[in-house]
């Protein structure tokens, strides 16, 4: 008996052994007649509340402050508009761009990498990995690319003309 014919002589005993099991259970327990349940007549739907209603319930809901845990109105009143007299609160002023870092090339191995653009040195850099420059860590170097990751940002550097 191969594999396949014994799953499905196991699946079909299963579902066998199952339908016994029902049987029994079902006939294990007596039979109960259900009460007579006496429906009640259908109710129409309310009539559409009018304007009138819905602004002063509006309004009461407005007044009660339902977004306050004491239900009562701040001790200082918000307003959006500018208070005259008050300095108006000015935007943070944008942060710097980054230095456009370029992979001039990379020799080895041990691979080094020549980097253009790090900030406060002038001409290219060699740098391997796990070396600092300025707030700039490099992280790998391999035959086609750099990965040099600051403070915030992660550059990935690849040779032109080649393809990852």
């Amino acid at each position: 008996m191969n594999r396949r014919r014994l799953e499905l002589l196991l699946w079909c005993a299963a579902a066998a052994f199952a339908l016994l099991a029902w049987r029994r259970v079902e006939g294990a327990l007596p039979r109960v007649q259900a009460a007579a349940v006496e429906m009640a007549p259908a109710r129409s739907l309310p009539s559409r509340p009018t304007a009138a209603t819905v602004a002063a319930a509006a309004g009461a809901a407005r007044r009660g402050n339902p977004f306050r845990l004491d239900r009562a109105p701040a001790p200082v009143p918000f307003t959006a508009a500018p208070i005259a007299g008050m300095p108006v609160p000015s935007l943070p002023p944008p942060a710097p761009p980054h230095a456009p870092l370029v992979l001039a090339g990379v020799v080895g191995p041990p691979w080094k990498a020549l980097i253009e653009g790090i900030p406060g040195r002038s001409g290219a850099v060699m740098v391997r990995a796990g070396d600092r420059v300025e707030d700039l860590r490099v992280v790998s170097v391999t035959r086609q690319r750099a990965v040099i990751r600051g403070t915030d940002t992660t550059w990935t550097l690849t040779l032109k003309g080649t393809r990852p």
